[in-house]
């Protein structure tokens, strides 16, 4: 792939507006997001004091799917995460949403206290920073791995703090900051720190980006907090026996484990190679008596493939969880 150079975060935004992906989202996703938004507030505030499970389930899934199974904030309202939320009694989890959408308190206040010692597993500073970002759009934004990354790589986050609450103040001044320069609704704000988090590199002297990035419109974007160290530890799937797991997988290392233990039923005996790059693996397809070398690439979610529809190299199967 070619990539771009460019010299100035002026001329980098300048980019992505003018790119496909950003193009595409403006037209295909930005006013069913802000409609789903707000019909999720107007829900949580009808509902104060008194959700349940499965109120809550109807506003997360009307947050974040825009249709089939797209979710906009990938595992961050995913079914294992809700299923760790859900282990706790449902007092304790309603009495945690109501206290950050309303309690009234400042930001860094109610971050300090509801991922301590109102602490809720499954619960973190995603869930946190997204309802308080549905209460007030303007003031409140979405803080979760991607986006504070995307905020890292454009060089807002010189001044790094200690304490929860502490860094979403710092996050949050930054990044509506970043919004106001530069025009962008706050409401689009997640979508493009995230661009910016997943294809954008940086160093002392300009930005990168590859161009094919640029004018696809078809790259997935992802407003995640999948990598989150504090809950990863304990993400399981649905309870299912598959073997080799328990559980079903979570992500795409869980759906490699799969394969290779199911292999021979899929009809490929011999792995040749797993490997990082794409596609990431080499494997012989029986056939008859004979056997036909295949290169697969492996993906949690099959529209995670998106990223790869330019690439030159071969590949011949897309081994995944959800087909989606």
């Amino acid at each position: 792939m070619a990539t771009t150079l460019i010299n100035s975060e002026s001329d980098l935004i300048n980019e992505i507006k003018r790119s496909a992906p950003y193009k595409r989202f403006q037209s295909q996703h930005f006013k069913i997001k802000v409609q789903r938004e707000q019909k999720a507030w107007e829900l949580l505030k009808a509902n104060k004091g008194q959700y349940n499970r499965e109120i809550l389930e109807n506003i997360f899934d009307i947050v974040d799917q825009e249709g089939g199974k797209s979710r906009w904030f990938g595992s961050l309202l995913g079914t294992p995460n809700r299923n760790l939320i859900f282990q706790s009694p449902i007092g304790q989890v309603s009495n945690w949403i109501d206290y950050v959408c309303f309690s009234g308190l400042d930001a860094e206040v109610i971050l300090n206290n509801c991922l301590d010692q109102m602490k809720i597993k499954g619960a973190s500073k995603g869930l946190a920073t997204l309802l308080l970002y549905l209460s007030d759009p303007s003031k409140y934004a979405i803080w979760v791995n991607r986006t504070y990354e995307g905020l890292d790589i454009i060089d807002r986050m010189k001044e790094k703090k200690s304490g929860w609450g502490a860094k979403y103040a710092a996050f949050n001044a930054n990044a509506l900051e970043f919004a106001h320069v530069f025009s962008f609704d706050y409401r689009e704000l997640d979508w493009v720190l995230s661009f910016i988090g997943s294809y954008v590199n940086s160093n002392d002297s300009h930005y990168e980006i590859d161009e094919d990035v640029l004018g696809s419109s078809t790259v997935p974007v992802a407003v995640s907090d999948e990598e989150d160290d504090d809950e990863i530890d304990d993400m399981v799937g649905e309870p299912m026996e598959l073997g080799v797991m328990r559980w079903t997988p979570t992500n795409e290392m869980g759906v490699v484990a799969l394969f290779i233990e199911y292999r021979r039923e899929l009809g490929f005996p011999i792995v040749e190679f797993i490997r990082p790059q794409f596609p990431d693996a080499a494997v012989f397809e029986q056939d008859g008596k004979r056997y036909v070398r295949r290169y697969i690439e492996f993906e949690y979610r099959s529209k995670g493939y998106k990223s790869h529809l330019t690439s030159s190299r071969k590949c011949h199967y897309v081994v995944c969880w959800e087909h989606d």
